[in-house]
């Protein structure tokens, strides 16, 4: 007969798992967060090709590049000039494949974290970080919709960088995400002279645990523990 010490420590034992499989805290999923070494490409190919151009920056309207116009990259020697363009926003885009984390994912406890750092040149701009969710490697296998966080509005001391930055939890059945990076237009622009320039560096997306989850099962794996030691 199962003693009633037993069957918690069996419950706590059947969420483990979902944890196991759970990224390790603070792995970066994108590549060159940084803007460091992989070249830009084009949103469409990003989009229409997950597979192919999964860690790869898919780009609207931005370059790379160093030090300029007194901004300085937040680390590393490049960062990622975004341009004012005829849309609402200007944005560059990243997927990522999380398949090896499904089990984590499907067990309801898995949230992505995302960031950026953000520079612009004048007061008033609005930059911000957002995520997608997709079931499958194509974009019309989308789940979520571009949860995140903008900066609204961002200062204007060029020294200093600015963090944008959330978590939100990860629809069940997701299999990709896109981290997109975005400054609104209107909001670069300059009456009489050239629209400002929004700067990005150090992008993140990592997965973690639902708040409170790992802190449960550690909870009754220790209670267990001493338990079986009594």
């Amino acid at each position: 007969m199962t003693t009633p010490a037993r069957r918690t420590v069996l419950h706590g034992l059947l969420l483990v798992p979902a944890l196991a499989l759970a990224p390790t805290a603070n792995a970066n999923l994108l590549v060159d967060g940084g803007f460091e070494f992989n070249a830009l490409n084009t949103v469409g190919n990003v989009f229409n090709d997950f597979a192919n151009y999964q860690g790869v920056w898919g780009q609207e309207a931005s370059t790379i590049t160093g030090a300029v116009g007194g901004i300085t990259p937040n680390s590393g020697a490049k960062m990622l000039a975004m341009t004012q363009n005829s849309g609402i926003t200007t944005q560059i885009f990243q997927v990522v494949d999380v398949s090896t984390y499904a089990s984590f994912i499907d067990s309801g406890n898995a949230r992505a974290a995302v960031s950026a750092m953000l520079n612009v040149q004048g007061s008033g701009r609005i930059g911000g970080v957002f995520v997608s969710f997709y079931t499958a490697a194509s974009y019309g296998s989308s789940i979520g919709g571009w949860p995140g966080a903008s900066v609204n509005p961002l200062d204007s001391d060029i020294s200093t960088w600015q963090m944008a930055s959330a978590e939100v939890a990860i629809p069940v059945g997701t299999r990709w995400m896109m981290l997109q990076i975005a400054y609104n237009n209107a909001s670069l622009s300059n009456p009489g002279g050239p629209a400002a320039i929004g700067y990005a560096d150090d992008a993140s997306l990592t997965i973690v645990p639902a708040p409170g989850v790992a802190g449960i099962v550690g909870a009754l794996l220790f209670a267990g523990g001493r338990r079986r030691r009594t």
